[in-house]
């Protein structure tokens, strides 16, 4: 595991995070906005301030996706927009979100969940069960990656599972709690539960599948 950047901000928190193919998103709850980043110099480009703006942010090949104000919202890049929400699959903290190329997936951090998600009806085709509290998901290829939160003597993880059963396949030990992550096809992008930071973790995760812009 290598940290290759680190970027922190004037924020209180960074949240959500997605990677458009071009560009790292973080949701910044404390001003309500999604900002899009460089991912060379850390700088802000531009922030949406159209949505309400939670935790979990993803990106689907055409849109972003937001966890706020109750819903799963779904996000023009260029207006802020909410073009459309779903809800959300439980009434738990839905603490991370990813797209998988078809489906959206949610992560439930005090239900110790994460939730396969039909993106036009918001119906749940699938849960997987985790034995830790899940923070940030990302999809790598084919491969399900998600953190999990420290406690009772146990460090945070960066996790590979089988999609289906949930067991752990491969696990990476991190120094920081990781709050939304996605992958940029090198690297992980995460955010901190802790710090106002953004990071570069690359842990060699192998992408199979390019990255959908």
């Amino acid at each position: 595991m290598k940290i290759e950047r680190e970027f922190k901000y004037d924020v209180k928190v960074v949240g959500g995070v997605a990677f458009d193919g071009e560009n790292v998103w973080f949701s910044d709850p404390g001003n309500g906005a999604i900002a899009c980043v460089d991912r060379k110099s850390g700088e802000v480009r531009r922030r949406l301030k159209g949505p309400k703006v939670g935790s979990g942010t993803a990106w689907d090949g055409a849109h972003l996706w937001q966890v706020g104000d109750g819903k799963l919202q779904c996000v023009d890049r260029e207006s802020g927009r909410v073009v459309r929400t779903l809800p959300l699959p439980d009434d738990g903290f839905i603490s991370g979100l990813a797209w998988d190329g078809e489906a959206l997936w949610a992560g439930a951090y005090d239900r110790k969940k994460l939730y396969k998600i039909h993106p036009q009806t918001g119906k749940v085709l699938r849960t997987v069960e985790s034995d830790r509290f899940v923070t940030g998901i990302s999809w790598v290829g084919d491969d399900l990656w998600h953190a999990v939160y420290p406690e009772k003597g146990r460090s945070a993880e960066i996790r590979k599972i089988n999609a289906t059963t949930g067991k752990v396949v491969r696990s990476v030990k991190v120094p920081c709690t990781i709050s939304g992550m996605s992958y940029d096809g090198e690297r992980f992008w995460c955010g901190d539960c802790d710090v106002p930071a953004l990071r570069a973790i690359k842990v060699g995760a192998r992408s199979k599948t390019k990255v959908r812009r």
